[in-house]
């Protein structure tokens, strides 16, 4: 079983945007399933829904569905540029880091006349 999140955009209409959830299944994952609107239920007083009610539970010890679902679910937010609450993207940082390696490795070769091969690793500095 295979599960796809769909993000329809739809510039005609104002920027809308519509959300399709698919699951395939089958020897081939031939079989193609659209789920419908969600429906939502009271709750009991614990804030849980009867175990027949809930949206995907994991058939056994092997079965993944949950797991699945969720990991389409993010997979798809992420490609609509939302990210987790928390999360902190280091990509500036690393490049801010890389570039001071790459200067620290020319102030090296060309001011202190180190070979550049000694320079990035001064384990293998000749004796």
């Amino acid at each position: 079983m295979t599960w796809t999140f769909y993000v329809e955009e739809q510039p005609q209409r104002m920027f809308r945007k519509r959300l399709h959830i698919l699951r395939s299944e089958g020897r081939d994952q031939h079989r193609l399933l659209i789920a419908k609107p969600l429906e939502f239920l009271e709750a009991d007083g614990r804030g849980m829904a009867p175990e027949e009610n809930c949206l995907i539970a994991d058939a056994g010890y092997r079965d993944h569905s949950v797991q699945a679902f969720l990991q389409s679910a993010l997979d798809a937010a992420w490609e609509q540029g939302l990210r987790p609450t928390g999360h902190h993207d280091h990509t500036n940082e690393l490049a801010a880091v890389r570039a001071h390696l790459d200067d620290m490795r020319t102030i090296v070769g060309t001011k202190l006349k180190v070979p550049l091969m000694f320079a990035v690793n001064p384990a293998i500095r000749p004796k």
